[in-house]
């Protein structure tokens, strides 16, 4: 089913809000207990996936240079829009940034006066041979996405997708997933890297990290 996204005006608000219990529901049944539940609060601004039925979840959204993005996964490849006033929104980028296989643009962030994007996929009897990818730009309109990794997954096979991207301490820290583990990895000015840790920090079953 292709995502919806809805916006409040005022996501702290005085007013309690309505409890919703959430049961095993389709996408149509969801929309309706969504609206039922915030119909004094929230105002849906897209409906059916952004216009392409394939986007079938927002992975992240984030706010730069006086717009706000969100990213995608899609089946044909994950998709960035971006808006400057949360009502029209326009693609920018090609489906997958130029690979249909990265069906997941899964993170994104702000560093050093760009940003972020990171991105991935899955196995398939099409997409033998995934990889973690990741691209920053800096206008941000479709024009300047720049690869940063010239070796798809940091070279490192098990690298999938880049799950999380988080600024601390003046690096930009990358977690890249994939069935052997997490692996973190962190760079200062984009270009060299150094791995953090490996191998889901010890514990193999930490295949993917998530911040928000």
């Amino acid at each position: 089913q292709p995502v919806v996204l809805l916006a409040t005006p005022d996501l702290l608000t005085s007013t309690p809000v309505p409890t919703l219990a959430l049961t095993a529901m389709d996408a149509d049944g969801l929309r309706a207990a969504l609206d039922a539940a915030w119909a004094n609060d929230w105002e849906r601004v897209v409906d059916d996936g952004f216009g392409a039925v394939a986007n079938q979840s927002v992975l992240d959204f984030i706010e730069y240079g006086g717009f706000l993005y969100a990213s995608t996964y899609n089946t044909t490849g994950g998709q960035v829009y971006r808006s400057h006033d949360g009502q029209t929104w326009a693609q920018v980028g090609s489906d997958g940034l130029g690979d249909v296989f990265n069906t997941y643009l899964n993170a994104m962030e702000v560093f050093n006066g760009r940003l972020y994007l990171g991105a991935g996929g899955a196995f398939s009897p099409a997409n033998p041979d995934p990889g973690a990818e990741l691209w920053s730009c800096q206008v941000c309109d479709g024009s300047d996405w720049h690869e940063h990794i010239a070796q798809k997954r940091f070279g490192t096979p098990p690298n999938l997708g880049v799950n999380a991207l988080l600024v601390y301490g003046g690096r930009l820290y990358a977690f890249a997933g994939g069935p052997d583990g997490s692996n973190l990895w962190s760079t200062a000015d984009g270009t060299t890297w150094q791995r953090e840790a490996e191998a889901g920090f010890g514990y193999a079953a930490n295949t993917h990290a998530y911040y928000n």
